[in-house]
Parts: C-alpha cells; sequence; structure tokens
C-alpha cells in the first residue's frame, strides 16, 4: 500500500482543535505538509491504524502544549509512537506552563517555544522557520539553486554564439560605415551592444521554442 508522506504531524488535544487547525493553515501556507486528525483519518482505516501511519511517515511531530494536551491520553499515545520510531518531537506551547506526569518524560528535555493565545496566521511564523531548519526544508532555495545553475549553464551556450557573431558584424559594419574608425575606440561600446543584441537574441528564441 502506497503511503503518503507528509513533513509534519501535529499532535493536539481536540479541545484545542481551532488553534491546531490554524497552525496547520499556517504551515501550509509555507509549504509543510501536515498531517493533522481528524482532517487526514482514513475512511475504512481503523482510526489507531491511521494515527500511527500518520507519525511514521512524517519527518517530526509538532505538539501543540497546553492545560488539554497536558491531560491528554491522546496526546501521550502519539508521542510514545514517535518516540519509538525515533521521530523529532517540537513542542509548542500555546499557554504558560509546563508538562507533568507521564508527558513530562517525553517534552522535557526538547527546546521550547512559545505562541500564547495565537490569533492569527502570523503569530506562527517565527515557529515555522525554526520547524523548517529542524526538518531542513529550505524554503525553496535547493531547488531554485537547481534551476539557475542548469538555466545559467544553457544560456551561456546559448548565448556565446550569437554574442561572437554580433560583435564581428559590428566590427565589420563599423569599417564600412567609419573606416577611418580605430577597434580600440570602441571596442567596448561594441561588447556591450553584442552583449544585448546576443541577449536579445536568446530571449526571443527561448519564446519562440515554447
Amino acid at each position: 500500500m502506497s503511503r503518503e508522506k507528509h513533513d509534519i504531524f501535529i499532535s493536539h488535544s481536540s479541545k484545542d482543535s481551532k488553534i491546531a487547525f490554524m497552525l496547520c493553515e499556517a504551515f501550509e501556507e509555507q509549504g509543510v505538509k501536515c498531517w493533522i486528525a481528524p482532517r487526514d483519518i482514513k475512511v475504512g482505516l481503523p482510526y489507531a491504524n491511521s494515527i500511527v501511519e500518520g507519525i511514521t511517515n512524517s519527518k517530526a511531530i509538532v505538539v501543540l502544549f497546553s492545560t488539554n494536551a497536558n491531560k491528554a491520553g491522546g496526546v501521550l499515545k502519539e508521542l510514545e509512537v514517535a518516540n519509538r520510531r525515533g521521530i523529532s518531537i517540537i513542542p509548542l506551547r500555546i499557554e504558560d506552563i509546563f508538562p507533568t506526569n507521564a508527558i513530562e518524560y517525553y517534552l522535557v528535555t526538547n527546546h521550547w517555544m512559545d505562541a500564547f493565545n495565537p490569533k492569527s496566521l502570523g503569530d506562527f511564523d517565527e515557529f515555522i522557520i525554526e520547524v523548517k531548519k529542524t526538518i531542513n526544508i529550505q524554503e525553496l532555495d535547493t531547488p531554485m539553486q537547481g534551476f539557475m545553475s542548469t538555466e545559467k549553464s544553457t544560456s551561456f551556450r546559448d548565448y556565446i554564439f550569437p554574442f561572437i557573431v554580433s560583435f564581428v558584424l559590428l566590427v565589420l559594419l563599423s569599417d564600412v560605415v567609419y573606416p577611418s574608425l580605430e577597434l580600440q575606440d570602441v571596442v567596448y561600446s561594441f561588447l556591450v551592444l553584442a552583449s544585448i543584441l546576443a541577449k536579445g537574441f536568446v530571449f526571443f528564441r527561448s519564446k519562440f521554442r515554447r
């Protein structure tokens, strides 16, 4: 069976669902793919199985920590699953409290971030930046660098021939129109003009290729 991969699993008490879904929306607006219940519970799959599969196929588990989460048996079970599988646990406090009892075992040594009483998606921005660093999401830096390096390489090969042709034609034209003109006096201007002509040629050729 094909298993869909996610960046993070959002663990939360059902009593904090409104904030949890706000956090999920904030993540997904910034390109972080989330698993959250009950949205991602698969029809026909036992609830517990779906939860375990969601955790297993995520890079990290984000715990929305509150008084409610501190008492929620489901949150504790999700932390136990993540811990057994060696999946990173990232707590976000939405109340000024600390974990107690069994849940303290999984959260006490983790780096905490706070977003007390969040009211908008922007309240999670700092936290999302840190989570992206933890799970190695680079804001499209890596794909973009790969794209740009390929584009530059292709453009250079396409560009050099029309540049040389443009420069030679400019020199020949100057000999015809201004035979007394010294090349060393205008070579820089010809180089610039040849560069502009070559870039224009490459641009229009790429448009016609599409």
